[in-house]
């Protein structure tokens, strides 16, 4: 794995390499000191400081977004010394990540290198950009009239969620899965049921034997698919299999109970996408708002395709991602986060086409969404994953902390302008945020959520 990894830096493959780092597992001292030089050279990237020309020429909502995701950066960070060497680094590291990765990315962006490796440049010193995020947002081919520091880039997404989501005890419904799968279910929302949880070395909850099917693991703690396990139930032995390890249902308790975890029957998308998602279940990520005046809107939606053998459709994971039209809920070409691997309106493994194709029960899963964020009353907003089965649409999770880059390197555009503009200048601190708190806060006689899990006092 370390080979792979310094082997993916050597060739500025920054997809390949962060893959194989949420992936695996740092093995030995030599690894994880390469990890953090490398996690430091992409801090490097960005200047830490707000110059007088940076968002010069982006809507003033962006201009302080970046601002304020800029001063809470070097906040956390909370060492002068790193922040100073940072600066120092900075103009060295832009020169070689705009060299190496044009080298390895202008025939793919299908513009000459020169005017690449320019454009990368000035975007970095006009708009502090960092050319990692100009290459994986594809800013060089942004919409005409759009100004480069409209994006929100990917290193922001932590800052500008904490800024435009107060804190509220409702985050912990939605990062904790146990209890999401409690709240959802209260709001009547279509969940997987969830077979078993195991937490601190064992099984809390649902007693008896599994069913005989295939079965799906998940950690608690983690984000972005990360850990998640396919088991597949072989009828021949009455056995569990995922890969070349075989488990009895005594086996799979025990693996599962070696992290707080939970197991649920694993679902099989629509049989019209499963020529684009094979057995494995893709979702749809759909973005919700709620505007200070309390209306939900749907920001932007990206339907997920897994990669082959991969259990989950994550797409740091090698995954494709095709943006949806919010209105017809039809498909147009997805794209791949590696850059060389190009666009695609058919699917490059089955051939099945992509581009124009309409998501089942579309109107069902808009409608979802839109509910379970109304009795969520006091998020902003929420990226949710739903999975559109035979049955219907299926709440798969909510994400507070919902990806940037997929949003606009999928959906071809930058989040910064029309509907996230005027939204995030509503919850940006201030007197229009402090009166929507309130209103959101302010006790009600409509659904009250149980946010317990069951079984608990």
């Amino acid at each position: 794995m370390y080979r792979e990894k310094l082997a993916a830096l050597l060739r500025f493959d920054l997809v390949e390499y962060n893959r194989l780092l949420r992936s695996g597992t740092p093995g030995g001292g030599g690894p994880a000191v390469w990890e953090r030089m490398y996690g430091f050279l992409v801090e490097c990237e960005s200047f830490p400081w707000s110059l007088p020309w940076f968002d010069r020429d982006c809507r003033p909502v962006n201009r302080r977004l970046h601002r304020l995701a800029r001063q809470a950066r070097r906040d956390q960070r909370g060492n002068r010394l790193l922040t100073a060497i940072q600066a120092l680094l900075w103009p060295p590291v832009v020169l070689l990540f705009a060299s190496g990765l044009t080298l390895r990315n202008a025939a793919a962006a299908g513009r000459g290198s020169l005017a690449l490796w320019l454009e990368c440049l000035a975007f970095a010193v006009k708009h502090n950009i960092a050319p990692s995020e100009y290459y994986l947002l594809r800013i060089f081919a942004r919409p005409e009239g759009t100004s480069a520091g409209e994006y929100l880039q990917q290193r922001e997404k932590a800052a500008v969620h904490r800024l435009l989501q107060p804190p509220a005890g409702q985050m912990d419904w939605v990062i904790d899965k146990r209890r999401f799968w409690c709240v959802a279910g209260d709001l009547e929302l279509p969940v997987v049921p969830v077979l078993a949880t195991f937490e601190s070395g064992r099984r809390t909850t649902g007693d008896g034997a599994l069913p005989r099917r295939d079965l799906f693991h998940k950690p608690l703690g983690a984000f972005g698919g990360e850990g998640a396990e396919c088991w597949r139930y072989l009828a021949e032995g009455d056995h569990w299999q995922q890969g070349e390890h075989r488990l009895s249902e005594a086996g799979l308790l025990a693996h599962c109970a070696a992290a707080d975890s939970i197991l649920q029957p694993r679902l099989l998308s629509h049989g019209s996408l499963r020529e684009l998602m094979g057995d494995a279940l893709g979702t749809v990520r759909i973005v919700t708002l709620r505007r200070a005046s309390g209306d939900i809107q749907v920001l932007a939606a990206v339907l997920k395709l897994p990669a082959s053998e991969v259990a989950i459709d994550a797409y740091w994971a090698g995954g494709l991602a095709a943006p949806v039209d919010c209105d017809t809920g039809k498909l147009r070409a997805a794209t791949a986060r590696d850059l060389c691997r190009g666009n695609f309106s058919h699917h490059p493994e089955t051939g099945a086409v992509i581009a124009g194709r309409r998501v089942p029960y579309w109107r069902e899963a808009l409608c979802v969404v839109k509910r379970g964020h109304a009795g969520l009353d006091q998020l902003t907003s929420l990226g949710w994953d739903v999975a559109i089965t035979g049955d219907g649409p299926v709440v798969i999770e909510a994400n507070t902390g919902w990806n940037f880059e997929l949003m606009q390197a999928a959906g071809g555009g930058p989040l910064g302008t029309g509907v996230f503009a005027e939204w995030a200048a509503g919850w940006l601190p201030g007197e229009a945020r402090d009166g929507a708190l309130a209103k959101a806060r302010a006790p009600d006689t409509g659904t009250r959520v149980d946010p317990r899990p069951s079984g608990t006092d």
